[in-house]
């Protein structure tokens, strides 16, 4: 393509202009001579309409300032019309290459981009880095350029390869640091008291950082770690006390229970050794009353007859007792009686008329 001749051939005559400036301008100053008066009540009226004129003969020669300047520079602005035109259509061309351009280098940019990162992860995969590691992507960008790509093999140049290769080294770097520093983590809690080692997650905001502020903000973690180690041996020494506490005042309250359960079992065996003996005893006595000999049945009304529920059978003659003192005696000893565990029996007792 030959190179387009923009040298625009321009031929011409400067416009001559000519007036009676001077003698006009002469003319001019004379007149103003004529005006400089001191105004008063007799000369105002003539003072106004001299302003007046002066006014008219200022826009006379403004009009025609204005028709000729219009007159001799419609050869120039016709020239300025015709450059415009002209630029504009070289504009127009312009636009057009850089846009096809621009097209062309969008798509030379992103072959190198997808190689790039193409290359990049096959760099990962021969480099061993891990996925969390694999952070450079976002980089791959700034190395993007339409000299990246050869013309010839539509391949990454050296350079470019080198470059996409140094960024996965920086991600296997970082990734070895980190491993390095996690495997000393746990060696590092124990050692600063903790029981625990710390958790990977409270250190991984910082743990890229370099060694100083690294060391710096590990200790900050180790102190706080360990002021919540010694809370929780705090809370928990406090809580196994009121755990003992409550099982001492348990073991305590059941011991009680038991000891008045025995005391009252024991004071009930007293009690029911108290009243057999008393029985025994009474018994013992009413033993000894001689019997009167049973009346024949048939002589025994039914009125005259009382049969008592107890636990052993014995008659007593009532002449020698009352019959209430007898009937309180006997309901006593049924009712004692029936705590013990001997067989029940009847007692028949006769009233003598």
């Amino acid at each position: 393509m030959t190179e387009l001749n923009l040298e625009l051939i321009v031929d011409g005559t400067l416009p001559s202009i000519t007036s009676n400036f001077e003698a006009l301008k002469t003319a001019i100053q004379t007149r103003l001579e004529d005006y400089k008066i001191q105004v008063t009540e007799d000369n105002l009226a003539q003072a106004k309409k001299d302003a007046t004129e002066l006014g008219k003969a200022a826009t006379q020669l403004n009009k025609i300032k204005t028709e000729k300047a219009k007159e001799f520079s419609a050869p120039v602005d016709l020239f300025k019309q015709q450059v415009v035109e002209l630029v504009e259509m070289i504009q127009q061309g312009q636009n057009f290459i850089k846009k096809q351009v621009e097209v062309f280098e969008n798509k030379t940019r992103k072959v190198c981009e997808e190689k790039m990162v193409e290359r990049l992860r096959e760099f990962w995969i021969e480099l061993e880095v891990k996925a969390p590691f694999q952070k450079s992507l976002d980089k791959i960008i700034d190395l993007v350029g339409i000299s990246k790509v050869s013309k010839n093999s539509g391949n990454l140049t050296k350079a470019a390869e080198d470059s996409v290769r140094n960024l996965a080294l920086a991600d296997r770097a970082q990734q070895n640091l980190i491993e390095g520093r996690l495997e000393k983590l746990k060696s590092a809690s124990f050692e600063a008291g903790l029981k625990l080692p710390i958790q990977a997650s409270c250190v991984w905001s910082f743990i890229g950082d370099n060694d100083s502020d690294y060391a710096v903000k590990l200790a900050k973690v180790v102190q706080v770690e360990l002021t919540r180690q010694n809370q929780l041996i705090a809370l928990e020494k406090e809580k196994l006390e009121k755990e003992a506490k409550l099982a001492a005042e348990k073991e305590n309250e059941k011991k009680l229970a038991f000891d008045r359960e025995k005391m009252f079992a024991e004071m009930k065996a007293k009690n029911e050794e108290a009243i057999r003996i008393e029985t025994d005893k009474k018994l013992f006595e009413l033993s000894q009353v001689q019997p009167v000999p049973t009346p024949p049945q048939q002589t025994i009304t039914p009125g005259q007859k009382r049969k008592l529920k107890i636990i052993s059978s014995f008659i007593v003659e009532t002449s020698k007792t009352s019959q209430e003192d007898l009937m309180n005696f006997s309901k006593f000893v049924a009712c004692e009686l029936s705590k013990t565990k001997l067989p029940p029996a009847v007692v028949t007792i006769y009233f003598a008329d």
